[in-house]
């Protein structure tokens, strides 16, 4: 108790007993961020967008070996919404892997061909361990070379392959991107650079971190426009509590859960100005 600064005994004539040092203190976690209001339960890690083109309205990050890999976790991920894991079985189809060889995926959502469509979809893979070209070129089912400007990369169909390395028969790929032809071409002309950002979703990829179970960044302009086809796969009712939510002035959202130790979500919203806040308190409550 204090009274003008001085120090005024219990009246109950009880006494204090002074901590020399907090037995919780093992359990703190101190961490100093200029990004974050409260501690996250993983270290800041942007995740990287070198390899991918230019031009994306939403990004989704997720790390398959850990999810799938971990009982708990994969319940979790099967009751958030069954068609979650349906995208996540896809995804792998996509990039023509297993679980266990991916460590991460970042998923950029691109403008569709053709009004009302899905849009396109390019995959930036972070595997596991470092795979031989030799390999992964029978995994993707031996795909053509094509040079691009001073770049080569590899093309199946409708389909291509950028890796960070040159194609040699030596490479050991760590990382790669796969995509439509024309937006991995795009990719190529961003050379060894990652593709700029809109700012308001620069901002919240700044506070991003790869090592999260899932993420997602998105911008309404683009769920509500040339992305609109994934909503649709949901109940009609999606739309209106995400429009609900977010408000009409908000400029990007970040969504982030991870699933170790207790289930951590936060939510994370870019309105037009700092005077928008109340109102998107008053949208959340």
């Amino acid at each position: 108790q204090a009274k003008g600064g001085t120090y005024v005994p219990p009246e109950n004539g009880g006494s204090v007993t002074v901590i020399e040092k907090d037995p919780m203190l093992s359990f703190y976690n101190l961490q100093d961020s200029e990004t974050n209001i409260w501690v996250p339960p993983v270290a800041p890690a942007k995740f990287k967008l070198n390899l991918l083109p230019p031009g994306a309205g939403a990004f989704l990050s997720i790390r398959p070996r850990d999810l799938l890999a971990d009982g708990i976790k994969k319940g979790i991920l099967a009751s958030l919404e069954p068609s979650v894991k349906d995208s996540l079985d896809a995804t792998l189809k996509a990039v023509g892997l297993e679980s266990s060889d991916v460590q991460q995926i970042l998923i950029g959502y691109y403008a569709p061909v053709a009004d009302g469509g899905m849009p396109q979809q390019v995959y930036r893979v972070e595997l596991s361990s470092a795979q031989p070209l030799t390999y992964l070129r029978n995994v993707w089912r031996n795909p053509k070379t094509e040079k691009v400007e001073e770049k080569e990369i590899l093309t199946n169909g409708s389909n291509a392959y950028l890796l960070e390395k040159p194609l040699a028969e030596t490479t050991e790929v760590e990382s790669f991107c796969v995509g439509p032809v024309n937006l991995i071409k795009e990719a190529v002309s961003m050379g060894s650079g990652e593709a700029p950002l809109l700012a308001p979703v620069e901002k919240l990829w700044n506070s991003s971190s790869s090592k999260y179970d899932l993420s997602v960044i998105f911008t309404p302009a683009f769920s509500f426009g040339d992305g609109r086809a994934i909503l649709s796969r949901y109940p009609p009712r999606l739309e209106s509590i995400l429009r609900t939510q977010i408000g009409n002035d908000t400029r990007a959202v970040a969504l982030k859960m991870h699933f170790e130790e207790s289930w951590y979500t936060e939510l994370q919203l870019v309105g037009a100005s700092d005077q928008e806040a109340g109102r998107t308190m008053a949208n959340l409550q």
